[in-house]
C-alpha cells in the first residue's frame, strides 16, 4: 500500500470548505494546514470520499480553508463544477465561490493567450454563471459580497467588477437574463486590454511616471481594438471596455467624453471599478471601510459617477452592512 506524500507548503494551493460537497470520491488530495511553519497534514485521500458531516466538522473547528496540489487545480476545477455549480441546492454564495474558484485558472490562462476569441470564450462562459447565481432567489446583495476575495489580482478584480455589476444592474430594474449576461461578459471583458501591459508597469507599487500613466492610460483603447474584430459582441459590451475610465465632467480617458455620451452599461461598469479598487487590498493602500467607500462614491457623484446608480447602489449594498 503506497503512503501518500506530504508536499512542501509552498506547492500547495488554498481552496475554500464551503465549496466543498458530499461526493461517492474525490479526484484529489486534501491538506490540512497545521499553523505557520508546520508541515502539513494529510486531511483527505484522493478516491476517498467527502461526506456533508465532513464539512460540518470543519466549520466547528472554524477550519475555513484547506489545499490542494498545484497540480490537483484542473481536478478541482473538473470537481466543482460536477458537484458545486450545476447544483441549485447549494446556496447561491457557495455557488458563487465555486464560480471564483473553478474558473480561475482557465480565465488567466485565456487572458495569456494571444486570441483574444478565447478570452472571450472563457468570459461568455462564467459570465452566465454568474447571472445564474446572481439571480437566484435565495440570493442577498450581502450574501455575495462576504464571498467575494479584497485583493487586486487581475482574475479576482474582474470578477467582482461583474459581479457588482450584475447587483446594480438588477438594483436598476434590468431583469432581463439575456441583457444581465451580455453586462456580465462585458465587465468581465473590461480591463482585457491590460494584456498588453508590461506585468512591471501594471503591478508597479510606487508612483508611475508620465510614461507609465501614459501606458496605462491606453488599456481601454487596446482592449477595445482588439474585441472589435469580433462579431459577436454589441456596442454595449465594447463601450464597457473603452468607456470605464470616462467620467461625466469630461476628466476621464480616454476620449474625455461626458455625461449622456457615456453609455448606461459603461456607468454600471465604472462604479463597480471603482469601488472594488478602493475597497481592495493594493500594494499602494490600504482598503477603505464601507463606510468610506459609501462617501467616496457620494463626494463624486455627478462628475465620476451617476447621480441615481450612487444611490441606487447605497440602497441595494451599502444599507445591508
Amino acid at each position: 500500500m503506497s503512503v501518500t506524500a506530504v508536499p512542501e507548503i509552498g506547492s500547495l494551493l488554498p481552496v475554500a470548505v464551503e465549496t466543498l460537497c458530499w461526493s461517492d470520491r474525490l479526484t484529489f488530495d486534501l491538506f490540512l494546514c497545521r499553523g505557520k511553519g508546520q508541515t502539513p497534514l494529510l486531511y483527505r485521500e484522493k478516491n476517498f470520499p467527502m461526506a456533508a458531516n465532513d464539512v460540518a466538522a470543519l466549520r466547528e473547528r472554524e477550519i475555513r480553508t484547506l489545499l490542494i496540489r498545484n497540480d490537483d487545480l484542473p481536478a478541482y476545477e473538473r470537481y466543482l463544477r460536477e458537484n458545486v455549480l450545476e447544483s441549485v441546492s447549494v446556496p447561491a454564495d457557495i455557488r458563487l465561490a465555486a464560480v471564483r474558484d473553478a474558473n480561475r485558472s482557465v480565465f488567466m490562462h485565456a487572458l495569456q493567450d494571444k486570441q483574444v476569441g478565447k478570452v472571450v470564450q472563457s468570459a461568455t462562459t462564467i459570465g452566465k454563471q454568474l447571472v445564474d447565481v446572481v439571480l437566484s432567489e435565495q440570493t442577498t446583495a450581502q450574501s455575495l459580497l462576504k464571498v467575494l476575495s479584497h485583493d487586486y489580482y487581475t482574475y479576482t478584480h474582474v470578477t467582482n467588477v461583474a459581479v457588482y455589476s450584475l447587483v446594480l444592474a438588477e438594483a436598476l430594474g434590468i431583469r432581463s437574463q439575456k441583457e444581465l449576461s451580455a453586462i456580465a461578459v462585458g465587465a468581465l471583458l473590461h480591463d482585457v486590454g491590460k494584456r498588453m501591459i508590461p506585468s512591471t508597469v501594471l503591478n508597479k507599487a510606487g508612483p508611475l511616471t508620465p510614461e507609465e500613466r501614459t501606458i496605462i492610460n491606453a488599456h481601454p483603447t487596446s482592449g477595445f481594438r482588439e474585441l472589435c474584430r469580433l462579431e459577436h459582441l454589441s456596442r454595449e459590451q465594447l463601450m464597457m471596455v473603452y468607456q470605464h475610465h470616462e467620467r461625466l465632467d469630461g476628466k476621464g480617458y480616454p476620449c474625455g467624453i461626458v455625461e449622456d455620451e457615456i453609455l448606461p452599461w459603461s456607468r454600471i461598469c465604472t462604479l463597480a471599478d471603482v469601488y472594488d479598487a478602493i475597497t481592495s487590498h493594493r500594494a499602494y493602500h490600504r482598503p477603505m471601510s464601507v463606510a468610506d467607500a459609501a462617501a467616496y462614491l457620494v463626494r463624486h457623484s455627478n462628475t465620476t459617477f451617476d447621480r441615481d446608480m450612487v444611490a441606487c447602489w447605497i440602497r441595494k449594498v451599502m444599507s445591508q452592512h
